[in-house]
Parts: C-alpha cells; sequence; structure tokens
C-alpha cells in the first residue's frame, strides 16, 4: 500500500506509513529505498530525505 500511494503522489500519507517500519524489523529498509526505483515518487520530498537521515545510521 505505502508504495502505490508513493506511486500516485500521496507523499504524506505513504511517508506517514513508511516511517514506524523503518527502525523495526520490516522487508521495507534503508538500503531498499535508498536504491529501489519504485520509491522514485517521493526522493524530491524534503520530508523523505529527512526520514531517510533519520534512520540511517540506525539498525537497518
Amino acid at each position: 500500500m505505502i508504495l502505490a500511494l508513493a506511486l500516485v503522489g500521496e507523499k504524506k500519507r505513504a511517508l506517514a506509513l513508511l516511517e514506524p517500519l523503518l527502525p523495526g524489523p520490516s522487508d521495507i529498509s534503508i538500503r531498499v529505498v535508498e536504491l529501489d526505483p519504485h520509491w522514485d515518487g517521493l526522493r524530491d520530498s524534503k520530508d523523505f530525505r529527512a526520514l531517510l537521515d533519520k534512520y540511517r545510521d540506525g539498525p537497518n
């Protein structure tokens, strides 16, 4: 669902659902989000970049 929201431009909703998945065990990791082109719809978002920076040094 998060990826679908990202693809259709629902950035705020996608980010709100993505954030709780980044710090914990999940199929979605910082590395996946950084490299997978499916997340390109969020890459121009300042909030998306801040979210990655926040969790980049964490367990992912």
